[in-house]
């Protein structure tokens, strides 16, 4: 007959498995080790998520460097295609010039672009859009005196030396862009590495917990094993004296008739001598 599904009590519980060897230290260890999952994951997708925002910037930033090179060289293509008209007065240096003037609202819009989320940055750079403004007036006055033939007044604005003060203000603007976008990549870098090293050490201290837990795993099977073990052995035993009391009591039961017989018949021989007896 099949026993019936019974639910048993949490203390009833609690005493059965701590019976087994399962306690507190086990129910620890478990909690431990599935923290120690969960912790380990959640870093691991932040480490990664840091990783690729890093990844994100340097590459952000690379092209917002990229830009400001390009609009630089442009402005400095303009001056240099100016001077080369103003000393040589070929077509093809005006129109260099000219291509050199586009190229650099071009680039300069790209920067601006890549800058809207950057406040700080956007600021620093509109500030150099005056000195731009500035130096292509310059070179484009020089252009437009040399189409005159005023060619001595393009030549007193040349040694006024004020594009070359422009260009090195517009040099040292760009820099400093370019100063905090490096430092803002080295700062991205050292936070990548310091989550990438806290989420190594969660997971070594995952892996000694969930190998601690393993191996708690295995004494208590070892441990369950062993007492199954025992209980069959204990039970084959039982079994074996009880097959012994049955044999012995079986043996008895045999021998007990032939005993009953014997005494009947002392008993009936007794009989027989007392009736001759009074006879």
């Amino acid at each position: 007959m099949s026993v019936p599904f019974r639910i048993r009590s949490w203390s009833e519980t609690w005493s059965r498995a701590q019976s087994r060897g399962f306690g507190w230290v086990s129910i620890v260890l478990i909690l431990a080790g599935f923290l120690a999952l969960l912790t380990t994951n959640g870093l691991s997708i932040w480490a990664s998520n840091a990783l690729t925002e890093q990844y994100l910037a340097v590459q952000h930033s690379r092209d917002v460097r990229r830009a400001l090179d390009l609009t630089e060289r442009s402005i400095v293509d303009a001056v240099a295609a100016e001077r080369g008209f103003l000393l040589v007065g070929s077509a093809n240096y005006r129109q260099a010039e000219a291509e050199a003037r586009h190229e650099i609202m071009v680039y300069f819009g790209e920067v601006r672009a890549l800058l809207l989320d950057d406040p700080e940055l956007l600021r620093r750079l509109d500030d150099t859009r005056p000195l731009i403004d500035e130096s292509m007036g310059i070179t484009q006055q020089v252009v437009r005196d040399m189409e005159a033939g005023r060619f001595n007044q393009a030549l007193a604005v040349l040694r006024s030396s004020r594009s070359t003060q422009v260009l090195s203000e517009l040099e040292a603007r760009f820099d400093a862009i370019d100063h905090i976008l490096m430092g803002r990549l080295d700062e991205g870098r050292r936070a990548a590495e310091r989550a990438r090293q806290i989420n190594l050490w969660f997971s070594s201290l995952a892996s000694v917990l969930i190998v601690l837990v393993a191996a708690l795993a295995i004494f208590q099977f070892s441990r369950s094993f062993q007492a199954i073990r025992q209980a069959h052995s204990e039970l084959d035993e039982a079994n074996r004296d009880l097959e012994r009391r049955v044999d012995e009591r079986t043996q008895e039961l045999d021998v007990a008739p032939a005993e009953v017989e014997g005494s009947r018949e002392r008993a009936e021989a007794m009989l027989r001598e007392v009736n001759h007896r009074g006879a």
